[in-house]
């Protein structure tokens, strides 16, 4: 009977020590667990929530094309609708639907603040202190991000093609100091699409006299970025060598002359004009011979209060010039912005910050 009771305390003692055993090794898994976690995961505290937000955005962006609907019509050129109806756009994505995963410049112009570099290189930023709250509502809810604040950049890799303090600094201004905030960064291809110079040989519009007509038409809206400009060079003149510029006029509606029936012409503050690389913006005409090259730019303003229905009226714009007749206008018709659309490919870096 002794050996029997010795026998069962000894059983009770190896149960004691395999619990402490299994005991031991499970908070040695839970330690490493956690040791492991923590070396893994570069953000603490509140920024462990904001991380996965901001990478989840930060791809979207990058890696999509996003989308709208109507209810009825849908598509991936969410960039056409978003001056008709911001609610339409569900999801907003960079991507250029073409298979070769490059962010399209026509998206980024239709809500980001573009900045000139060098060379056609540009950077962008959203938002800006100019950013309207219900754009920034409808953008932030596209991205996934109506709980945070954010802003992004997308600027070129190449840092000889802009001016990086400018960029650092609006980041900085933007950002500023917050405690808690989650920085997430990806590359990727922009393709950069603008219109291009008109030369004398692309001028149509009414013949006698000479009124040159150009048109945009609504597929090519998002093209117009913060307004229009317009640049022609190598002229084309008939007995002279010298023009007069008199007016400029813009609207939506035309005759069968192809000239402008609305009574819009625009006033000297309306608009700037650049001769050669100077600014000659001043009251009045001014004269030019057949080498130079001529720009005038026509801000977003001034688009807007010419024509107050340009987004939803589903019509062309129209600019017509007003130039002495020894200019030659090629052909009876319309100069389309259409054809000078030219494009840049270049490698850009995009910094999303959270918080």
């Amino acid at each position: 009977m002794a050996f029997h009771h010795y026998m069962q305390e000894e059983k009770a003692m190896v149960s004691i020590d395999f619990l402490t055993g299994v005991g031991v090794l499970l908070m040695a898994f839970l330690f490493a667990s956690y040791t492991i976690s923590s070396v893994m995961t570069p953000y603490s505290g509140y920024s462990k929530e904001l991380y996965p937000a901001a990478d989840r955005a930060a791809t979207l962006l990058v890696r999509d094309a996003g989308y709208w609907t109507n209810g009825n019509d849908y598509g991936t050129e969410w960039n056409i609708v978003w001056d008709e109806n911001q609610s339409y756009v569900r999801k907003i994505g960079l991507i250029k639907p073409d298979g070769n995963n490059t962010i399209d410049s026509r998206k980024l112009n239709v809500f980001m603040q573009s900045h000139s570099g060098i060379d056609d290189f540009y950077w962008w930023e959203y938002p800006t202190s100019s950013t309207e709250p219900a754009e920034k509502e409808n953008v932030s809810r596209a991205l996934g991000l109506s709980r945070n604040n954010f802003y992004f950049q997308i600027r070129p890799v190449n840092e000889s093609r802009f001016n990086v303090s400018d960029a650092d600094a609006a980041a900085l201004d933007a950002v500023g100091e917050q405690t808690d905030v989650v920085a997430v960064t990806r590359l990727a291809m922009t393709v950069r699409t603008s219109f291009g110079d008109f030369t004398g040989t692309d001028l149509s519009g009414h013949t006698s006299p000479t009124k040159i007509l150009f048109v945009i038409e609504p597929d090519d809206f998002d093209l117009i970025s913060n307004g229009i400009r317009l640049s022609i060079r190598d002229w084309i003149f008939v007995g002279s060598n010298v023009s007069d510029f008199q007016w400029i006029k813009i609207g939506n509606k035309i005759n069968t002359n192809y000239e402008l029936t609305d009574n819009n012409r625009l006033s000297d503050g309306d608009f700037s004009i650049v001769k050669n690389g100077i600014n000659i913006t001043g009251p009045g005409g001014f004269s030019f011979n057949n080498t130079d090259t001529i720009t005038f730019f026509v801000p977003l303003e001034t688009l807007e209060s010419a024509i107050p229905d340009v987004y939803t009226s589903g019509k062309p714009i129209y600019l017509q010039l007003n130039v002495n007749s020894v200019v030659e206008v090629t052909d009876e018709g319309m100069t389309e912005f259409s054809n000078t659309k030219q494009s840049i490919i270049y490698l850009v870096k995009m910094t999303l910050w959270t918080w």
